[in-house]
C-alpha cells in the first residue's frame, strides 16, 4: 500500500501519496536552483564576452561551469602556431580544463603564440580567456558549431611533443596537428555555474 500524508482542516481532511509531494518538492526545488539569468545553448549572453555553448561537468571534481565562445573578431584568430614544436609540456595535457593547459603553456619557457594570444585577450571588460581543451571544442562543435569558421581550430591539449590537437568544424573530426603549423582559434571564458 502506497503511504500516504493526510492534511486535516476543519472537518475536511486531504490524502496525498507521499511520492507526489516529494515529487512536487523536488520539481519546486529543481527549479529554484537552476541558473534563471543563465541563457539557453547558443544564445548571446550579456556582458559575458560571447555565447553560450553548453554546461560542462568537469571529470575531476570541480564545479560545472559554462562555456563562453567569443563572438568578438578580437577573440578569433585565423593564423596561429601552437608553439613549441619538439618541446613536451606535459602541464598542457587536460582533455577537459583549457583554463589550465593554457596556464601551462603561458607560464612555459617556450613560446606558445595561441595560448599567450587567447590569455592576453581583453573582450567585455574580462580578461580570463583562453584556448580550450580538446573536449571544450568538442562541446562547441556539437552545440554552436555555427560560431566557428568549417577548419581546423586548435585546442590547447597537447598530444606530442610535436603535435596538438584540433577540431575541424565542418567534418566535426579531431586529430592532432602540427605544433609548428598555422591554424584558426577561438578564445573562450568560463562562468561558474554556482556563482549565479
Amino acid at each position: 500500500m502506497a503511504k500516504v500524508a493526510t492534511l486535516q482542516i476543519g472537518d475536511t481532511s486531504i490524502s496525498v501519496p507521499l511520492k507526489k509531494i516529494l515529487k512536487a518538492i523536488l520539481e519546486d526545488a529543481a527549479q529554484e536552483l537552476a541558473p534563471s539569468n543563465a541563457p539557453q545553448v547558443g544564445e548571446s549572453w550579456p556582458g559575458q564576452g560571447g555565447k553560450v555553448a553548453g554546461l560542462i561537468k568537469p571529470d575531476d571534481g570541480t564545479e560545472p561551469y559554462f562555456l563562453i565562445v567569443s563572438t568578438s573578431k578580437a577573440g578569433r584568430n585565423k593564423g596561429i602556431a601552437y608553439g613549441g614544436y619538439g618541446t613536451d609540456e606535459p602541464g598542457a595535457a587536460s582533455k577537459w580544463d583549457g583554463k589550465a593547459n593554457t596556464l601551462s603553456l603561458v607560464n612555459s619557457e617556450t613560446e606558445h603564440p595561441a595560448a599567450e594570444w587567447a590569455a592576453g585577450l581583453t573582450i567585455e571588460g574580462h580578461s580570463d580567456w583562453y584556448l580550450p581543451a580538446r573536449r571544450e571544442l568538442a562541446l562547441a562543435e556539437i552545440n554552436v558549431s555555427e560560431l566557428f569558421d568549417k577548419e581546423w581550430h586548435l585546442s590547447s591539449t597537447q598530444c606530442s611533443s610535436y603535435d596538438a590537437w584540433a577540431q575541424h568544424f565542418f567534418y566535426g573530426g579531431q586529430r592532432f596537428v602540427r605544433k609548428d603549423g598555422d591554424y584558426c582559434a577561438v578564445a573562450v571564458r568560463r562562468v561558474v555555474y554556482s556563482a549565479l
